[in-house]
């Protein structure tokens, strides 16, 4: 009887267990979901922002914006652009087939969505005393723009960091692959440019500098005389030079040869 109860106690803990890691799985499936749906809508904001940055930023008399492109196509399109910009990032208010490219199939013409666009700007530029404020319209539109603009400045940066991680990465494994060579014969690597990864006010720093000698020959420890750019002239027009075992720094992915 008692082995059944403990049987029973254990199989309900399991249960038990079994439960929360679902309910982590699912609340985790969940914030993935809402992650991927706003980096969605992230960047389509940010490609809208582009567009209408190519065509001049947001319309506030599209008579007058249209005439500066040479064709139809052209006219088309910018006017499609400046459509989808006012309804999924500025949220303008407008029957729905305004934004619309076709309707039923058909699609509409220049003029019909110029038409359209103009009644966009009137129903969306109406302050609350009744009158008509276009440069509302344009402030809201150029603030949007400034914002996406500097998400997408923010982007760019995260990017360049991973690509400048990625290459220092690449050019660590080509030095590692290197240390042989240079362990069996240290001379080798003077003359060599190289990257040097140190501490410097408590932030890790890559320098750059160049092997100008061989200190002590030892196999992977041997010793070597280093000149870094860093390094300013003295009077004597004399560079600094410090000495350190380059080929361990190798060997820990501080050092990268040029």
């Amino acid at each position: 009887m008692q082995g059944s109860v403990k049987g029973a106690k254990a199989r309900f803990k399991q249960r038990q267990q079994a439960l929360e890691l679902e309910k982590v799985d699912i609340l985790r499936k969940k914030q993935a979901e809402k992650k991927e749906k706003e980096e969605k809508y992230l960047q389509n904001r940010v490609h809208l922002t582009r567009e209408l940055t190519e065509i001049g930023g947001i319309w506030s008399v599209p008579d007058v914006e249209i005439t500066k492109f040479p064709n139809d196509d052209m006219k088309f399109k910018a006017v499609i652009c400046q459509l989808k910009f006012h309804k999924q990032v500025l949220k303008s208010k407008g029957p729905a087939e305004y934004f619309q490219k076709t309707c039923k199939g058909t699609k509409y013409s220049l003029e019909e969505k110029l038409s359209h666009l103009r009644e966009i700007l009137e129903l969306n530029s109406i302050n609350d005393d009744g009158d008509k404020d276009k440069s509302d319209i344009r402030d809201k539109g150029r603030k949007e723009m400034v914002v996406v603009q500097g998400r997408i400045e923010e982007e760019k940066t995260k990017l360049l960091f991973k690509l400048n991680e990625q290459r220092t990465k690449l050019k660590v494994k080509r030095s590692r692959d290197m240390l042989s060579t240079f362990v069996a014969e240290p001379q080798k690597l003077v003359g060599s440019c190289v990257r040097h990864k140190m501490k410097y006010n408590n932030e890790i720093k890559w320098f750059t500098g160049k092997v100008v000698d061989l200190v002590v020959e030892n196999g992977l420890t041997s010793t070597y005389e280093i000149i870094y750019d860093e390094t300013e002239d003295d009077e004597d027009n004399n560079q600094e030079k410090w000495q350190y075992p380059l080929l361990v720094d190798i060997k820990n992915e501080d050092l990268i040869i040029q």
